[in-house]
């Protein structure tokens, strides 16, 4: 049972990543440029009506490639249904603005 138990772990921080990488990749800003070629937390953090902290987390886990070895996140924040609702909310409401 416990096998079975970290394999529906793993497929659930796979279809976190998935979801995170679409939210970010789709509907966010990520306020890239040529002089700043790293995503801009604080504007995600906005636009996701999360703090900042929680964005770096999911950037530093799911587009690992943009930072050093010592900043990546091995582990993905946990994306419950709640969170995701209120991160696509947020979205409309400054897709609005």
């Amino acid at each position: 049972m416990q096998n079975q138990e970290n394999t529906y772990n793993s497929e659930d921080q796979q279809r976190d990543a998935a979801v995170y990488l679409y939210l970010l990749t789709k509907l966010t800003d990520l306020a890239i440029s040529e002089g700043n070629p790293k995503p801009n937390e604080y504007k995600i953090a906005t636009q996701w009506g999360q703090n900042r902290m929680f964005v770096r987390r999911v950037l530093r886990s799911v587009m690992p490639e943009l930072y050093e070895d010592k900043d990546r996140e091995d582990r993905i924040p946990g994306l419950t249904l709640g969170k995701l609702v209120d991160i696509l909310t947020s979205l409309q409401d400054y897709s609005k603005n």
